[in-house]
């Protein structure tokens, strides 16, 4: 594994790809948006401080160009997709492009130049969410645990389709890697989970909120080791769920008040689910928040990884530290 491409590079998984692959040695190839100039792309999001290859910008709609960036190619960490909290005709329709036809066309191209490993980042949402406090793994049944989340269903049917692929000589070993909530430091762009973080450290007090239900938490360092792992161990066909500690929200509220030296709230009050679901309801009318994102209200996005552990190697670092790089590194982002 020496001659690698990275699409969707210039988000916060492919920075981090490309950060431990350097380690390596490596200069890989990448693909970025069209619309990002070379100083966007130092400053905004982190170039200067890698080492990569040829850049190449286009789309991934674009079957010719994707082609030509596989040629010498041997590995693709196909990175780039979309997400979107809504669910109307137009933010679906973009999903479905991007995360489905994007990784579709990758794939043609990608076989088309005789690559070896294709591994893909999808989501530990396509095994969907439990109703009990307790992991699932990658043999969950999705008709028991499924939700009805457009960004969900379109990652689903990407994976699918390119797991089920034929494995052949002229075809890669596809491997799917999928993440829970990420987080962590060196993020340029303003990852979900980290926009959480940030807000959890500004909250303290006697009384604290909580929602019903609980996550999982991955570091987006541990994640680039198990990408890379993947790619290099990783059997065709499989996915990999990759995961941290699971966690309860009153539970991640605590650690990171005591992280930040706030005192942790004594005592939670759950939001009931008939105050939340006007609101969305409302908010729905104005704002990208949909209706939709309700499907992960009392549900329990927990996660066993331990065919990661026993086929890649893999073993996650403790959250505390996590949270704690993840904080320190938005202060000094901030002093900065």
């Amino acid at each position: 594994m020496n001659k690698i491409l990275i699409t969707g590079a210039e988000n916060f998984l492919g920075y981090h790809i490309i950060k431990l692959l350097n380690k390596r040695n490596i200069r890989p190839r990448v693909l970025v948006s069209q619309n990002i100039s070379e100083g966007d792309l130092d400053q905004k999001f982190g170039f200067k401080n890698l080492q990569v290859g040829e850049i190449y910008r286009g789309s991934i709609e674009d079957l010719q160009l994707l082609q030509k960036v596989c040629e010498g190619i041997d590995t693709v960490f196909h990175m780039e997709f979309e997400i979107s909290l809504g669910s109307g005709p137009e933010a679906e329709k973009q999903m479905h492009k991007v995360n489905v036809e994007g990784t579709r066309n990758m794939l043609k191209a990608a076989t088309k130049a005789k690559v070896k490993r294709f591994v893909f980042n999808s989501s530990a949402l396509t095994v969907g969410l439990n109703y009990e406090p307790q992991p699932l793994d990658e043999m969950a049944d999705w008709d028991n645990f499924k939700i009805d989340l457009p960004y969900a269903l379109s990652r689903r049917t990407a994976e699918l389709e390119a797991l089920t692929a034929e494995e052949g000589p002229d075809r890669p070993i596809v491997v799917a890697v999928n993440p829970s909530l990420v987080m962590g430091p060196e993020d340029f762009i303003g990852a979900p989970a980290n926009n959480l973080l940030g807000l959890l450290g500004r909250l303290h007090g006697k009384i604290g909120l909580s929602i019903p239900g609980g996550g999982g938490i991955l570091d987006v360092r541990d994640y680039a080791e198990g990408a890379i792992r993947a790619a290099e161990r990783g059997r065709h066909g499989q996915r990999y769920l990759l995961c941290g500690e699971n966690i309860l929200p009153e539970q991640l509220i605590k650690l990171v008040a005591t992280i930040t030296g706030f005192q942790p709230p004594s005592r939670f009050i759950q939001i009931p689910s008939w105050v939340v679901f006007p609101v969305v309801t409302i908010l729905e009318q104005f704002t990208p928040l949909s209706r939709s994102m309700l499907a992960l209200w009392n549900r329990y996005s927990w996660y066993d990884t331990k065919l990661a552990q026993h086929d890649l190697g893999w073993e996650p670092r403790p959250l505390n530290d996590t949270i704690t790089d993840s904080i320190r590194w938005m202060k000094e982002k901030e002093a900065n």
